[in-house]
């Protein structure tokens, strides 16, 4: 009795404020795994952890929540060319979500996505960027916020509806000094039905900017920053006051080639702690990872 009480008072709080406290619901997740014309297939595996989880309320107040401390990822991603101009991956986590001596664990969404080159890089000039365009589905079947057992959610790991996401990213990598600019947006392919009525999620729009420098052909730094806005929840087709959200997140990633078909990267990742966030999760992740090309 006393778990459903508490499931149903976060749940509530959950959707007034139109934000998760362990996983993102509003958006599709990221592919971390980006295929060359000359690379038929590639693999990547990630190591992450996450931590510092905090929530920004509408209003842009911290708000203290009981939830996870730590939450350590494991991510593969397989990728294969089609042809010169199209690349297919599929990409799936698995998490541990941690609080004190508590744990769970257990497989993330599944996320196919598929690319396009519209123009090549440097087809006509040298300062003529590459033009993708980018289709991405994730299946939603992890345990979400919708469907938890566990008090703190620590059964947590998706986003408990199936998504869609299209998008372009431009991005200019020939010379020395690199930079790229990717915009997308992403939303619920159906509702949900919960105790409190038909739920349906928002659309995230996201803005991509990168910026880079490149050692020769066996290093690269790069720098940048992720734009996030979602628009309101609706329940029952009527929309949810105070639910739409928006965040900022910079990162610092670096890569160096260990083999002629291998590189490993490190990425920092941390959740911008200023007044344009509204109904946002918080938190800093550092990411180590080993890419190989077949």
């Amino acid at each position: 009795m006393f778990l459903r009480l508490a499931k149903i008072i976060i749940s509530i709080a959950m959707l007034v404020r139109g934000a998760e406290i362990l996983a993102c619901i509003n958006c599709v997740s990221q592919d971390p795994l980006a295929l060359s014309p000359q690379e038929q297939w590639k693999v990547y595996l990630g190591l992450s952890r996450e931590d510092s989880f905090g929530f920004v309320d509408a209003k842009g107040l911290d708000v203290h929540q009981f939830g996870l401390e730590t939450r350590n990822t494991t991510t593969i991603a397989v990728g294969h060319t089609f042809s010169p101009q199209a690349y297919m991956t599929v990409t799936r986590p698995y998490l541990v979500n941690k609080r004190g001596a508590d744990q769970r664990s257990g497989w993330g969404d599944v996320m196919v996505t598929g690319r396009y080159v519209i123009i090549p890089e440097g087809v006509d000039d040298d300062w003529m960027p590459q033009i993708q365009g980018i289709v991405a589905v994730m299946d939603g079947r992890a345990t979400s916020g919708y469907d938890y057992q566990d008090p703190a959610q620590l059964d947590v790991f998706g986003s408990g509806v199936p998504q869609w996401r299209v998008g372009v990213d431009a991005w200019h990598g020939m010379s020395d000094w690199k930079g790229g600019l990717a915009g997308n947006l992403s939303g619920p392919i159906e509702s949900r039905r919960t105790e409190f009525g038909l739920v349906r999620n928002g659309l995230t729009f996201g803005l991509t900017a990168t910026g880079g420098y490149g050692y020769g052909d066996r290093q690269k730094v790069l720098w940048g920053i992720i734009i996030e806005k979602t628009t309101s929840k609706v329940i029952n087709d009527v929309s949810v006051a105070n639910s739409a959200s928006q965040g900022a997140t910079v990162f610092l990633s670096g890569e160096a080639a260990i083999a002629h078909n291998a590189v490993i990267q490190l990425m920092l990742e941390k959740t911008l702690a200023i007044g344009f966030l509204k109904n946002f999760g918080r938190s800093d992740t550092v990411t180590g990872a080993l890419v190989r090309s077949f």
